[in-house]
């Protein structure tokens, strides 16, 4: 993962185990590797509500991702970590 600042906790919290994962996916641009660390039930909420924009199942959340990506071919992820 691309990271300047975070240096990730011994040990993880479940919040933490998916997150971290996941950008290594967005970052590979590989939309399967992401799916895979969700739950079957998933429903993506898309905010503010008053778009109107559907909540999205695990298979169209995927039909999502697979166009999405390709709009961020250069976007790079990275965690940071920032003092309160």
């Amino acid at each position: 993962m691309v990271n300047t600042s975070f240096i990730p906790p011994p040990l993880l919290s479940p919040n933490l185990q998916t997150l971290l994962p996941y950008c290594d996916a967005g970052n590979e641009l590989d939309h399967a590797k992401a799916l895979d660390l969700f739950d079957d039930n998933l429903q993506h909420h898309t905010l503010p509500k008053s778009l109107g924009e559907p909540v999205l199942n695990k298979e169209q959340y995927d039909e999502y991702l697979i166009g999405f990506i390709s709009v961020f071919k250069a976007l790079r992820v990275s965690v940071q970590r920032h003092s309160l």
